[in-house]
């Protein structure tokens, strides 16, 4: 299982008061905690001006707390970096003290620092197993439903003045020793495995529900070749880690025409009178103030001939195009401007129980959001598109991989 590789894992954060301390704009973010720190403001126009900070519960008294939080200080330095969602980064003010979070999960947040990842997975999939998220920064406990467990490529032993040292079981070092890897090689080797359609088949079809059991292969270039394909794909998980040929640089050929931004009439675009305003009924918030989705606006299609001829200029063949389906979508902001040419696959795209793309537009309806898109977050938006469309057509490749992997195995306790 993975966790006879990996020994260590923490549940995510739970904020439980996200409306005050989770937001995609940081600048929103750090004012509102400002304010809920100022001295001269009462806890009477505090509620009046975030009322979610001073509702208490039978476990949360909000006065209490804000007295014991207002005698220390605001903590500047602990709004960090949050994945919410999957592909969906935003920020979050840390806590350490107090019910203020939830669950703050100090002991997991300790290990979170620059180089280290993680795989998240879930505990009690209702949905059916899902493949994970790989991330660098903190993770929430509902980044996947029912909850998210993460487990580190390492720990940061602070007693022991031990930094980066591996979360390895002894037998996954000893394994590492005899083919002369490193741990990043098992980690990413994991990744990839944990990414395949094969396996995945293979795991939805047992009737164990338990962490995932990853074949280790015998021939040390298989792993590095499994460990470079888990690389790739982490990148393309994570928002924040530029993709040379899909985010960044002179965009491949066969993702040149996935998801760019249009407008019906064909005029040009601008940011002008809120032109990128997300409009066309995607999210709204329900009476128990929880983020609902809406149906919003996607018009289904056929591929055109350009589009074709986009994909299969990257592609080996037709049959490694399948993947992404057999028609495509244009998805609208509102009535007029959409990104156009997204799989239906890729449109489809789900990653524990959240569609991908219908979440991450729900959540920034112009209505909830209050202003309109930025157009770094339509840029996002296209490059969210293209990283799915990249995941899909590695499938065919992994599952070639994923024969290699399982030919000649080794075994170690509990390991298959």
């Amino acid at each position: 299982m993975l966790s006879d590789l990996f020994p260590v894992a923490f549940p995510g954060i739970h904020t439980n008061r996200d409306e005050l301390l989770v937001d995609i704009d940081k600048s929103r973010l750090v004012q509102r905690m400002e304010q809920y720190f100022d001295p001269t403001l009462d806890h009477e126009d505090v509620s009046q001006i975030l009322p979610g900070a001073m509702t208490s519960t039978p476990t949360f008294n909000a006065p209490a707390v804000r007295d014991q939080l207002l005698r220390r200080g605001f903590l500047a330095q602990n709004i960090v970096r949050y994945y919410y969602r999957p592909f969906d980064v935003r920020w979050l003010y840390w806590e350490p003290e107090t019910k203020l979070l939830d669950r703050n999960r100090a002991e997991y947040f300790g290990h979170i620092f620059a180089g280290n990842q993680w795989i998240a997975l879930q505990q009690r999939p209702r949905k059916g197993w899902s493949v994970p998220p790989v991330m660098r920064a903190a993770g929430s406990y509902d980044l996947m439903e029912r909850g998210t467990n993460y487990c580190p490529l390492y720990l940061n032993h602070v007693a022991a003045l031990l930094r980066n040292a591996p979360n390895l079981s002894a037998e996954s070092g000893d394994y590492l020793d005899q083919l002369e890897l490193e741990p990043t090689d098992l980690f990413f080797h994991a990744v990839a495995i944990l990414h395949t359609p094969a396996y995945h088949r293979k795991v939805t079809e047992s009737p164990l529900e338990e962490w995932p059991r990853i074949p280790l292969p015998k021939d040390r270039e298989v792993v590095k070749t499994s460990a470079q394909a888990g690389q790739h794909i982490a990148a393309l998980l994570d928002v924040e880690t530029p993709v040379i040929g899909i985010t960044i640089g002179v965009v491949s050929p066969e993702y040149q025409h996935i998801g760019n931004i249009a407008h019906s009439s064909a005029e040009l675009l601008s940011m002008e009178a809120g032109e990128f305003a997300l409009t066309a009924g995607w999210g709204h918030r329900g009476n128990d103030g929880q983020i609902v989705a809406d149906r919003g606006s996607v018009v289904a299609r056929d591929y055109t001939p350009d589009e074709i001829v986009s994909l299969q200029s990257g592609s080996a063949s037709a049959e490694d195009l399948s993947p992404l389906g057999s028609h495509t979508c244009d998805v609208y902001l509102n009535e007029a401007i959409y990104w156009r040419n997204v799989p239906i696959n890729v449109w489809k795209y789900s990653i524990g129980g959240y569609p991908v793309i219908k979440k991450w537009l729900s959540w920034r309806d112009y209505n909830l959001l209050g202003r309109s898109l930025t157009e770094d977050e339509v840029n996002e938006m296209t490059n969210i598109i293209r990283r799915i469309t990249a995941l899909i057509l590695l499938e065919t490749y992994l599952d070639s991989l994923y024969i290699s992997t399982i030919r000649e195995t080794i075994s170690f306790t509990s390991q298959v």
